[in-house]
């Protein structure tokens, strides 16, 4: 909690100095992390699990002239390998060749939703020798580890946000899994 109060603070430094130049006419804020804060969740005190607390990182974009402000949108957004794209859609630069990744700008500014899935892996061999992949769509998350007792895992993350029950060990939702 005080981590999240030092950012806050530090937040506020840079909006009241916006608003002190009266900028807020031409200027694009977009806060994100590179994971989410898992808070304790499923007794983990870690991020090397792929549960939601962790994957879904969050971000804040506040668009100039304060267009969309208080809205939410639950598209789906790869903050890492869009981030790019997206400010060169923004700002209106090219994006330099080879670079991968889709602008979420139309997410931002239209409220819609820009892909029906995307990726997330974590790598975290040095400190607990663990591979991760994940693929989340708007309703199932299917993750996949490379050891463990429960390396395949399915959640419908409508009816089950709290990821508790792992449907990749229901037959019934084998076609889903597949």
């Amino acid at each position: 909690c005080r981590l999240i109060e030092a950012v806050d603070a530090q937040i506020g430094v840079i909006v009241d100095e916006i608003d002190r130049q009266n900028l807020w006419k031409n200027t694009l804020i977009v806060f994100t992390s590179d994971h989410g804060d898992g808070y304790g969740a499923h007794q983990w005190n870690q991020k090397t699990a792929l549960y939601e607390e962790v994957a879904n990182v969050p971000m804040i974009v506040c668009l100039p002239n304060g267009k969309n402000a208080g809205e939410v949108n639950e598209a789906l957004i790869n903050g890492g390998i869009d981030l790019m794209p997206s400010i060169c859609d923004f700002t209106g630069a090219e994006l330099p060749r080879g670079r991968k990744g889709v602008s979420w700008r139309s997410a931002a500014e239209e409220l819609t939703s820009t892909q029906e899935y995307i990726v997330t892996e974590t790598n975290f061999k040095q400190t607990s020798g663990t591979l991760g992949w994940m693929v989340r769509t708007p309703r199932y998350k299917y993750v996949l580890y490379d050891k463990g007792l429960y390396r395949e895992q399915l959640y419908d993350m409508e009816n089950d946000r709290g990821e508790t029950v792992n449907l990749a060990v229901e037959s019934r939702y084998e076609d889903i899994l597949n």
